[in-house]
């Protein structure tokens, strides 16, 4: 397990085993349990009547991995930075509203639109945007059992490091729009495969290291009748993506036609890697139960809830 993770599970494991200390106001007051459901139907609220619903809510959060945790009293006790500096953006929609979470296109193109571009980002930044009510942490109950296609974009290995920035912004802005309208996975694959697949997704997640940008795709592996579904899943996911890629290099190379098609083959594109990782790889298996206990508790529902479930219930 990386050490942001584990610093991720010392937070969770504080929060649960609270101490009655009359000096620290926060051990005594436990967080609220999310009602995902309520939340997603306020989030609906305040969606025109005249926009475009997403098929699910989203949440935008905000990582530094520049940013040190607060100071502990036990100096041996600096184990979550993590979450001490993973935030939930807000934005401010039309209206003058305060934006959490959000569940239709115009509201998504006017956070895109006020948020910097990848290529103006500091050395650190990451960005996690997840299905609302799951948590940007691999221990979640609904990311615990699934996995995540990395690709990365090595800025060393390209003559123009700056031109690869661009390059990455364009196919995140791409796989970010795709993705959460529900169109990532191509009309070539039936409506069924395409609703799975949606389904299963967790969130995406943009990290700006160094020498490399990074872009990963959460999915929650959810149990299929038939045992190849799930590598066959994969296999779909991993050539969208690339589909976005190469939608991408057309549009850097002048191309007159942005819409990138092929023959579904996972083949190499240029300048890029990529691999599946499955989160239990990563798993202690001493701490990960009682882990998987935090997050629960401050969850009421472990499902994927569509926006249009909750409207047809109102």
């Amino acid at each position: 397990m990386s050490e942001n993770l584990k610093r991720a599970e010392s937070l969770f494991n504080r929060i649960m085993n609270q101490t009655n200390d009359s000096a620290s106001v926060l051990n005594k007051t436990p967080p609220q349990k999310l009602n995902i459901e309520k939340t997603i139907e306020n989030t609906l609220i305040q969606v025109k009547k005249t926009d475009h619903v997403l098929p699910y809510c989203w949440t935008i959060w905000y990582h530094s991995r520049n940013k040190k945790p607060k100071e502990e009293e036990d100096s041996n006790n600096i184990v979550d930075s993590y979450l001490q500096t993973t935030t939930e953006l807000n934005f401010i929609d039309f209206n003058g509203n305060n934006l959490k979470n959000f569940a239709s296109l115009e509201q998504l193109l006017l956070i895109l639109s006020n948020i910097k571009k990848t290529f103006d980002l500091s050395i650190g930044t990451e960005f996690l945007i997840f299905k609302t009510g799951i948590n940007p942490v691999w221990e979640d109950p609904i990311n615990a059992k699934g996995g995540r296609w990395i690709f990365r974009f090595n800025r060393n290995s390209v003559e123009d490091p700056i031109q690869s920035r661009k390059r990455v912004c364009i196919i995140w802005e791409r796989l970010v729009l795709k993705t959460l309208t529900g169109s990532l996975i191509p009309d070539i694959y039936s409506s069924d495969i395409q609703s799975l697949l949606n389904t299963d997704i967790c969130g995406l997640v943009l990290s700006i290291r160094k020498d490399e940008d990074i872009l990963s795709i959460w999915n929650a592996n959810i149990p299929s009748s038939k045992k190849t579904a799930n590598i066959k899943s994969r296999r779909i996911l991993v050539d969208s993506i690339l589909r976005i890629i190469r939608e991408a290099d057309a549009i850097l190379s002048g191309d007159e036609s942005i819409v990138y098609t092929d023959n579904g083959s996972t083949q190499r594109v240029k300048n890029v890697s990529f691999e599946y990782r499955i989160h239990s790889d990563n798993e202690n298996t001493s701490s990960h139960h009682h882990n998987r206990k935090c997050v629960n508790k401050y969850r009421n529902n472990n499902n994927h809830i569509k926006t249009e479930s909750i409207k047809e219930s109102k």
